[in-house]
């Protein structure tokens, strides 16, 4: 069977939700009996699990028979590997339609480069690349991603809390971050409510995350330009009523039934729906209790089981192609 070789070439200090799914794809091929390494000159990276740890490399050779799987941000070496014809079977990992449209990457790029196929987490950043780039809906596998059911899981006893991440929502401008905005707006309109703590869970260790979210009530949604949106469903398997933007991807899934979701744009609407949920949650509000149901029952859709079969299917089509 053919090796496969993702190609991760950040530092070793880098920690991201890319970064996270593309070593968890290739341990479940690993778990499943494909060939697999991964490629990071830096050196393995420091938050990675050790069950990872064996699959990495930090020198690299490529049969010609390999199947390589490149990171969407084609940039320095990686636009002059992908340009290689040395490397045959070449793949791209999307796991962000937007930061891949950065790159100014045409479909007439990706034939010259002898690209075979692209893989992304969502029917939606699928759509999405169909509608821009003109490619073949058959060029574009999706492979969804997995949500940690026994990390994030609801504690018995929450607090009435709000946990958010806004690593993505910089000030620009003048503007303050969105986090910020929010939370002002908030006191400013519903005082009663200022002694809610808000948890910042920016640059955290996914642990430490997950057990902000277990015990919490309230998770402020700040996604913005996603594929999916993995952070969300996260917190509603951990039983966060979610609030806030579903950034784009988001629509993958997000429902009036499952959470309140609104663009950026709508702040006012934001702020109510927060104090809502901080009202009603305490008060066992049935419509709210309803909607974490929901919630939960959304990130159960994306489990192991259906991530592997996705993973077997698509890479054992690239191993025959």
């Amino acid at each position: 069977m053919r090796t496969i070789t993702f190609l991760n070439p950040f530092k070793r200090s880098l920690w991201t939700g890319g970064i996270k799914t593309t070593l968890y794809h290739a341990e479940l091929l690993h778990q499943n009996g494909f060939p697999v390494r991964i490629f990071q000159p830096d050196g393995i990276p420091d938050a990675a699990p050790d069950s990872t740890k064996p699959l990495f490399i930090s020198e690299l050779n490529i049969p010609n028979n390999d199947i390589t799987i490149f990171p969407e941000c084609l940039n320095d070496f990686l636009r002059d590997w992908i340009e290689m014809p040395e490397i045959q079977n070449k793949y791209i990992f999307c796991q962000n339609q937007y930061y891949f449209y950065a790159y100014n990457i045409s479909t007439k790029d990706l034939e010259r480069f002898g690209v075979k196929g692209l893989l992304c987490p969502s029917e939606f950043s699928k759509k999405s690349l169909v509608n821009v780039l003109g490619i073949n809906p058959d060029f574009i596998h999706v492979v969804p991603c997995v949500v940690d059911r026994e990390m994030f899981k609801s504690h018995m006893i929450k607090r009435n809390q709000i946990v958010t991440a806004s690593r993505k929502w910089r000030g620009m401008e003048g503007i303050p971050s969105y986090s910020f905005l929010l939370r002002s707006m908030l006191h400013l309109k519903y005082p009663e409510l200022s002694d809610i703590p808000w948890i910042m869970l920016e640059h955290q260790p996914q642990q430490l995350v997950a057990e902000a979210m277990n015990a919490s009530t309230v998770f402020l949604s700040l996604s913005r330009l996603e594929s999916l949106g993995l952070t969300p469903l996260e917190a509603m398997s951990a039983r966060c009523l979610v609030v806030g933007y579903h950034g784009a991807g988001g629509l993958e899934y997000a429902t009036p039934q499952n959470g309140f979701w609104f663009s950026p744009e709508q702040q006012e609407e934001v702020v109510d729906a927060l104090a809502l949920a901080l009202n009603g949650l305490p008060a066992q509000n049935p419509v709210l209790t309803k909607m974490l149901d929901a919630g939960e029952y959304t990130a159960s859709q994306f489990n192991v089981q259906a991530a592997t079969t996705a993973l077997i299917e698509t890479y054992r089509a690239f191993c025959h192609h």
